[in-house]
């Protein structure tokens, strides 16, 4: 494995979620010592989602401009992760 490469990649699908989001990520900030990086697919939220995830330096982050679904968003977040392992 290539040098800066994340173990983990987390994937997460959301759609006006803000608060459950930035506590996912936070908690999985402090509680992991491994290396890793957040994948967040969007599906358009109007809740200040976007503007948060792009403050995120962690965080790569695709935005849905329609809807097509949870299994959609994730298939597009796993094709996105570059870790070893996604979840």
């Amino acid at each position: 494995m290539k040098s800066g490469t994340p173990i983990v990649s987390v994937v997460i699908a959301t759609y006006r979620r803000l608060s459950r989001l930035q506590r996912c990520i936070e908690r999985t900030r402090t509680g992991t010592d491994i290396s890793h990086e957040f994948v967040v697919v969007d599906g358009g939220s109007d809740d200040g989602t976007l503007e948060w995830l792009a403050k995120q330096p962690d965080v790569r982050f695709h935005n849905e401009e329609r809807r097509g679904g949870s299994c959609r968003a994730y298939n597009i977040g796993f094709r996105m992760a570059r870790g070893r392992y996604v979840m």
